[in-house]
């Protein structure tokens, strides 16, 4: 769609922030669900990690790729585990979000999620666990 290369940035910034009525309103207006910024950041990964878990289900819901890695190989459940809730975790999880996806650095979210305060001692932790 004729979605402008500003307003693309300003459909990440809401993604980033911004309500989860004002993210479904950009969609509706046309926002493509799989921008992504300079550094392969996408909308997903912004909500994933700082804004809601509704946030996060409205931007699966609208089909965004789930597994997409940015210029630091980081995806939207490594983000989500680093400082995000269980909640938003959890719908990445259930989106079929893959566990074993490491960063550049070699780390999983399984290794950001166990710095996360939020998701110490829960279930949501032990489901990123790589079974060997």
């Amino acid at each position: 769609s004729d979605y402008s290369a500003y307003m693309q940035r300003e459909f990440l910034k809401i993604c980033r922030s911004g309500t989860e009525a004002e993210i479904a309103e950009a969609l509706s207006a046309g926002a493509n669900v799989n921008s992504k910024n300079k550094a392969l950041s996408s909308a997903l990964m912004f909500a994933a990690r700082e804004n809601t878990a509704g946030a996060v289900s409205i931007l699966i819901e609208a089909g965004a790729y789930i597994d997409t890695q940015d210029i630091y190989g980081n995806t939207a459940l490594i983000y989500a585990a680093s400082s995000n809730s269980e909640a938003a975790v959890e719908l990445l999880i259930e989106a079929g979000a893959d566990i074993e996806l490491t960063n550049t650095s070699g780390f999983s979210a399984f290794d950001y999620g166990k710095k996360n305060e939020k998701l110490e001692n829960t279930e949501t932790l032990k489901k990123l666990e790589i079974q060997i």
